[in-house]
């Protein structure tokens, strides 16, 4: 049965185009100097530790999307360029364009957030002393590959999000195992056990989890608290992402935030909107505790 997606980016704004969709990047061309002065809304900072200096580099653009990229998997991102924005845009800073490749619905979700992952890490890279990361790279160009070839268009964009922040993950210097294990004892606080826990690194560390769960009433309406409980407080994670299954497969929820981008994007099967205690434009998908 084909379900109706439900992919929603939330941020203070969102710019979007679509006009260059189709268009092949093959390599980063040149991108014009950050303007901060056209977006002017305050930023929004989801870690309480912002420290510009800690990115502080002269790294070039191409650079920067290589360095991003490595610490993501290559084979959900086949295409990811940074250029200038489409005809027409009155972006004040550069433009993602990106391929994502999957075979399922769960494949497409996570390349989706490894795309907002990488980024928000592009733009914190080039960020060199531009307070907002949305005048750095101001939106993004998404097409979804499935492994028959068929492409279709995915919602882009870029939140008014504070540069420098710098995460728990990262502060603590906590190794990929000392990080698992906390994972896995929040979703153990929620009687959850995972099947995969895996930490990438687009800059700080993001984590990837999925769980099943023997029906759905084993949730109890925890959805956002567990994926609060996930990110930790501070949060230790510059991105999470979470996937519920049903015995055989069957997705019952998943979401996704990358912070550095201001992407908060959900998705419930509809037979269990009602169970999951999931809310769209929840505050532990956008935002969470500090």
């Amino acid at each position: 049965m084909l379900l109706t997606r439900r992919s929603l980016i939330h941020c203070v704004v969102l710019t979007v185009a679509f006009g260059a969709l189709g268009v092949a990047v093959a390599s980063v061309a040149s991108v014009r100097a950050p303007q901060p002065s056209l977006r002017t809304n305050d930023p929004t900072a989801y870690s309480p530790l912002v420290n510009a200096a800690e990115y502080d580099s002269n790294i070039s653009a191409d650079q920067a999307v290589a360095d991003s990229l490595a610490g993501l998997d290559a084979e959900v991102l086949p295409e990811f360029a940074l250029a200038e924005p489409p005809m027409g845009s009155s972006a004040s800073g550069g433009w993602i364009y990106a391929t994502i490749a999957g075979h399922d619905a769960s494949s497409e979700a996570i390349g989706i957030w490894q795309a907002d992952l990488a980024q928000g890490a592009v733009a914190e890279r080039l960020a060199h002393g531009v307070t907002n990361l949305a005048n750095v790279v101001s939106g993004a160009t998404l097409q979804y590959r499935d492994e028959k070839g068929n492409e279709s268009a995915v919602v882009g964009g870029a939140g008014d999000v504070t540069a420098g922040q710098v995460f728990a993950g990262q502060t603590s210097g906590a190794s990929d195992e000392a990080l698992t294990s906390s994972v896995t004892s929040a979703l153990n606080a929620y009687g959850l056990e995972p099947d995969l826990i895996r930490i990438l690194h687009p800059l700080g560390p993001a984590v990837e989890v999925i769980a099943t769960v023997p029906d759905v009433s084993a949730l109890k309406q925890n959805y956002d608290a567990i994926f609060s409980a996930l990110g930790g407080k501070p949060k230790s994670f510059e991105g999470v992402y979470l996937e519920i299954r049903l015995p055989g497969g069957r997705c019952v929820v998943h979401g996704s935030v990358a912070y550095r981008t201001g992407a908060g994007r959900l998705w419930v099967d509809p037979a269990f909107d009602a169970m999951v205690g999931a809310t769209h434009g929840s505050p532990a998908i956008v935002a969470g505790s500090r």
